[in-house]
């Protein structure tokens, strides 16, 4: 049976819901600061709740900044370093195996069904993300 990370109510769910920003990105680069500093508090004392919601950040990010133009500048770093953050949080849990792929499923999709190129990046930094030689490879293309 898999573990269950601890409740832990997370701030950034109805911040970051599909379409919440508008095209101006003051708002999203500060709620993107917000929440990388709150997974980082976490994982200071339960890292694999900290995971968890790493994960849900990933799932939400492409969705809610839809309409924000985070290609460059100010919005591109912010929403580097909200894709960054996360990824040595995740590969560094000591988690189930069950729990892990779990992950990792939630997080392809996520990058399959992406629909602005702000989570691309977590493309380029999978192989750290998936931890253990034993973990299946996910080789499909989810650029194009």
């Amino acid at each position: 049976m898999m573990t269950r990370p601890t409740a832990h109510r997370w701030t950034f769910p109805a911040r970051f819901q599909r379409g919440a920003s508008g095209r101006k990105s003051a708002l999203p680069i500060q709620r993107l600061k917000e929440v990388v500093a709150e997974i980082r508090q976490i994982a200071r004392k339960e890292l694999v709740v900290a995971a968890d919601g790493a994960v849900s950040l990933l799932e939400k990010l492409s969705p809610a900044l839809k309409r924000v133009d985070s290609s460059f500048g100010t919005p591109g770093t912010a929403v580097n370093r909200a894709v960054d953050a996360p990824v040595p949080v995740i590969a560094g849990v000591d988690a189930p195996a069950v729990m892990r792929e779990r992950w990792l499923e939630r997080l392809f999709d996520a990058l399959q069904n992406n629909q602005t190129p702000c989570i691309d990046r977590l493309g380029e930094r999978w192989s750290e993300l998936r931890v253990t030689p034993a973990m299946p490879p996910h080789g499909l293309n989810w650029h194009g």
